[in-house]
């Protein structure tokens, strides 16, 4: 294995050692692998061919969210990660966030251009990432969340026939009441409806607010020194980022090198 195929959490030992906190990054993360990998199989194929280098070989990501893909804080790490592992000439990574977004918002655009944008673009890799702002609205129906999910899916599948599809899962987000930091109720249920979805559409999915640490994990993330999620309990900083972007990275090598095993088998 790679070096840069692990978990770095060199910065954050440093960081809370130099403060004489005991850590360690498996004390903030919790092992969440990802759901579905079969999902993942067109994007294997394509980074298979991209690691030996075979003639036109190359692999495309595209990541749509909102805020926490906007920053490309999440994103700059993934891509790094995997520019590292398979070449800056043979992997882009393209961050495609918009503040304030929510899963219904790409249904309203043009999807014909899109496909079209695709045909020369060919991504192997499309990922989808919301639910952090319409967690927030007080009228979300889940039911009719879990339709518009599926139909974001298949415009995405319809777009982009030979790209797998990954989901992930908001990170966790709290409101102030009652004196005290606590998770937005209605989270754990809106990452079940998007697991739900993503799995009858054929897509991956990985639950980044479990592999943060489930609920008010987001608080003690703001609360630790140096921190890792912001004092609006809504976003991270860039050291949490960074640490929920290894997590993932980590998880797709390791169901990228049981994909490698299959095939050497075969």
């Amino acid at each position: 294995m790679r070096v840069g195929r692990t978990i770095h959490c060199t910065f954050l030992v440093i960081a809370v050692l130099m403060l004489g906190i005991e850590a360690r990054c498996d004390s903030l993360m919790k092992s969440q692998r990802i759901e579905n990998p079969t999902g993942l199989q067109k994007f294997y194929e394509s980074l298979h061919r991209t690691e030996q280098q075979l003639p036109d070989a190359f692999t495309r990501i595209i990541h749509y969210g909102d805020s926490h893909v906007a920053a490309d804080w999440l994103t700059g790490k993934l891509r790094r990660n995997f520019q590292y592992d398979f070449g800056v000439e043979f992997v882009a990574y393209e961050a495609k966030g918009i503040n304030g977004a929510r899963a219904t918002k790409p249904l309203g655009w043009n999807w014909d251009a899109i496909a079209e944008r695709f045909l020369n673009d060919q991504p192997a890799l499309i990922v989808i990432a919301y639910g952090s702002n319409e967690v927030g609205d007080a009228d979300l129906d889940l039911d009719k969340y879990k339709t518009q999910f599926e139909t974001l899916l298949q415009h995405c599948k319809e777009a982009a026939p030979d790209a797998s599809l990954l989901v992930i899962a908001p990170p966790d987000r709290a409101v102030y009441a009652r004196g005290r930091w606590r998770t937005i109720p209605i989270l754990p249920a809106l990452i079940d409806t998007q697991r739900e979805a993503a799995i009858n559409e054929g897509a991956a999915f990985w639950n980044q607010f479990s592999a943060m640490g489930g609920a008010t994990s987001i608080n003690r993330w703001a609360n630790l020194s140096p921190k890792l999620a912001q004092k609006d309990r809504v976003h991270l900083t860039l050291a949490g980022y960074e640490l929920i972007a290894d997590a993932l990275y980590n998880e797709l090598m390791h169901e990228y090198e049981s994909y490698q095993q299959r095939i050497t088998k075969d």
